[in-house]
């Protein structure tokens, strides 16, 4: 802005279709840049600023940048990737095998993760969708996801799609039980993770068992809920949380275990 001795610069800033707030003025008295701090932003969220130039109630904008937020470092943050497709061949057949790792490179633990497959034939058309679902993936780890087509014969499948949702709650610590015991158990018909839960409160509560699975590799998976009701003060109860079907076929002796424990009122 020519022909002026100062000009006071600033930024404004805004999520989509909200009202513009603006940072406090920095004046400048010859040409060159400035800055500002954000603070108070929401987490993952799309903003869009520009610059302003004011001398005496004129103003003068630039163009508007989108910008997005980093992620709550507290929060999970799920990211899929690594979708491959492999076959199997078995007694019965061969067995179309979807595979991706799913990571929480958040913060916190995750909500029930759903990992949706759409499977198509060699000529691209669509032939069936199929899910499967992990209840909660720690900071850091990798969910080692497999699905398998359910209702088509899987000699016709030429190629694979992936869908990650994340949606609920993660699970919460309950107060008053802690796990004394656990181990994994396989049988013929799919594999379990067993255990002994100790209400260590005063009064009467119940509480879920979040059973896990991982391989050699520290990947976990597979998992599945366990409900253990109305156990009394200073009590012990056993639960069991089973896995079956293909989750259940992935699992050997050699993989390893973990209990999440999980307030049942959630």
């Amino acid at each position: 802005m020519e022909g002026y001795s100062t000009v006071d610069c600033y930024f404004q800033y805004r999520e989509e279709g909200a009202e513009w707030a603006g940072t406090e003025p920095e004046s400048l008295s010859s040409p060159g840049g400035f800055s500002a701090d954000l603070s108070g932003l929401a987490p993952d969220t799309e903003y869009e600023c520009r610059a302003v130039g004011e001398v005496d109630g004129t103003a003068v904008t630039g163009g508007r940048r989108p910008f997005v937020t980093r992620p709550d470092p507290e929060t999970a943050q799920v990211e899929a990737d690594n979708l491959r497709l492999f076959y199997e061949e078995e007694a019965t057949g061969r067995t179309a095998i979807a595979q991706a790792e799913v990571e929480n490179v958040g913060g916190g633990p995750s909500p029930p993760i759903t990992f949706e497959t759409t499977w198509y034939d060699e000529e691209r058309n669509e032939v069936e969708t199929s899910s499967t679902r992990l209840e909660t993936l720690q900071p850091g780890e990798t969910w080692l996801v497999q699905t398998t087509p359910q209702d088509v014969d899987d000699e016709v499948i030429g190629s694979v799609t992936s869908t990650t949702t994340v949606e609920g709650e993660p699970p919460a610590p309950p107060e008053q039980f802690s796990l004394t015991e656990s181990g994994l158990r396989i049988s013929d018909v799919g594999a379990e993770v067993t255990g002994i839960v100790e209400n260590t409160g005063t009064e009467t509560a119940s509480v879920e068992a979040i059973g896990r699975v991982f391989d050699g590799e520290g990947h976990v998976v597979a998992d599945s809920r366990a409900s253990v009701s109305d156990v009394a003060a200073g009590d012990t109860r056993p639960f069991s949380a089973t896995i079956v079907g293909h989750r259940a076929d992935r699992i050997t002796e050699a993989f390893d275990h973990g209990v999440v424990l999980n307030r049942a009122d959630r």
